[in-house]
């Protein structure tokens, strides 16, 4: 696991969903908020104080070691999951 901040940033000037929120991690957009949750991650953001923001960003590629020594390359889905604790 490597720590990098994690930023949610509004994007009410987005071409393809007014309501767009970006996932930024340490810097970079890494994706975006569903449509089916935008709404409800934007009523937190400008409702409630977040006190913890974190990220896991899964999938790409990657490869297996197998143990006789064979190397197995492969991808799967690229995905971002956010946690936000707020009060």
């Amino acid at each position: 696991y490597v720590n990098r901040p994690v930023k949610l940033v509004e994007e009410p000037d987005n071409p393809h969903d007014p309501n767009a929120v970006a996932v930024m991690v340490a810097g970079e957009l890494v994706g975006y908020i569903s449509r089916e949750d935008n709404a409800r991650v934007r009523e937190i953001l400008n409702s409630r104080e977040v006190v913890n923001l974190s990220a896991f960003i899964g999938g790409g590629d990657y490869k297996i070691i197998q143990e006789d020594g064979e190397t197995i390359r492969d991808s799967y889905g690229f995905s971002v999951k956010i946690w936000i604790k707020y009060i």
